[in-house]
């Protein structure tokens, strides 16, 4: 849980980052804060510049899996401007049993599309301002979806708080979590593309309401 650190108490500006992953072994003495980013550490140069992240990392050593494993920095992982994470692995809710009889479903009922982008919008919620979400249904590889943050801090933080869990108790997924890529262009169907692993091309994200809903 958040709360008050000794850094906190020192004046510490930078995150913990064992706390963004929700396991910091120091407890009350961590010389970080123990906190959720504010808009405002967005204009504080010495919690988010082009040279550290908001944990002290150097934003020149490669800190995620997928940048280990490459050799490379994510496109956008040091590009301040850019507020959108890319999110993998979702998995669609288990259907209720009146559908699976093949009953009628209740007027409150959701889309599959629907449940993902509210369970979306719960979990990364939870650091900070999402101003937009784009859930792209595929059956095959798994559901994607994009996540647009008001700042880059809230961002960064959520990168590493979600990456490797589940949206729900028993959703039964592990996200991963990326930067998503922006494209060079403008374009009606948004800001932000996905990457797609599997065909090594970026792709224009759908529009919400084209979505298709299983």
């Amino acid at each position: 849980d958040c709360g008050a650190t000794q850094g906190s108490d020192e004046g510490a500006k930078l995150f913990c980052l064992d706390f963004a992953r929700g396991r910091c072994p120091d407890g009350p003495q961590c010389t970080h804060r123990h906190e959720i980013p504010r808009p405002r550490d967005d204009e504080d140069l010495e919690i988010l510049n082009e040279d550290y992240d908001i944990f002290g990392r150097k934003r020149s050593l490669l800190t995620s899996h997928w940048e280990r494993h490459h050799g490379k920095k994510e496109e956008g992982a040091n590009s301040l401007r850019l507020t959108a994470l890319f999110v993998t692995g979702l998995r669609a809710p288990a259907r209720q049993r009146t559908e699976l009889c093949g009953g009628r479903k209740g007027s409150g009922a959701k889309s599959i599309a629907g449940d993902l982008d509210s369970a979306v919008r719960k979990a990364f919620g939870a650091f900070g301002e999402v101003v937009e979400t784009r859930v792209v249904l595929d059956s095959v590889r798994g559901h994607k979806c994009t996540v647009a943050y008001s700042s880059r801090s809230a961002a960064e933080f959520a990168k590493e708080a979600m990456t490797g869990q589940s949206l729900r108790p028993d959703g039964g997924e592990l996200v991963q979590v990326r930067w998503a890529k922006e494209q060079a262009s403008t374009s009606e169907t948004g800001k932000f593309s996905f990457v797609d692993v599997h065909a090594g091309r970026a792709q224009p994200t759908p529009p919400a309401e084209s979505l298709p809903e299983g």
